[in-house]
């Protein structure tokens, strides 16, 4: 079998990075109150997220002989993550 990168796990977890970041940020700054926040936050972002997804795939691929593959996959998630993260805050603090 051959493996594809997972394009849609990424792009799901990036913007529920993005949000995550803009929701705490907003919630920081007082646009949203504390249960706002968390109802966003963790709700809302969690559900948009595929962490079961993202962790599966990276063990298919570290158990499948794959371990640049996985690295790399490891590597560009968490970087691009929480770059969107950090984005998604800088946006808020602009907005509010």
């Amino acid at each position: 079998m051959r493996w594809t990168f997972p394009w849609g796990t990424l792009f799901a977890n990036l913007g529920a990075c993005l949000l995550l970041g803009l929701f705490v940020e907003a919630g920081t700054g007082g646009a949203l109150d504390a249960s706002g926040q968390a109802l966003l936050s963790t709700g809302f972002c969690g559900a948009l997220s595929t962490w079961s997804t993202f962790s599966y795939e990276l063990l298919t691929l570290a158990g499948g002989r794959k371990s640049a593959e996985a690295a790399g996959y490891l590597l560009v998630s968490v970087v691009l993550g929480l770059t969107a993260s950090f984005a998604g805050a800088g946006v808020a603090r602009v907005l509010w």
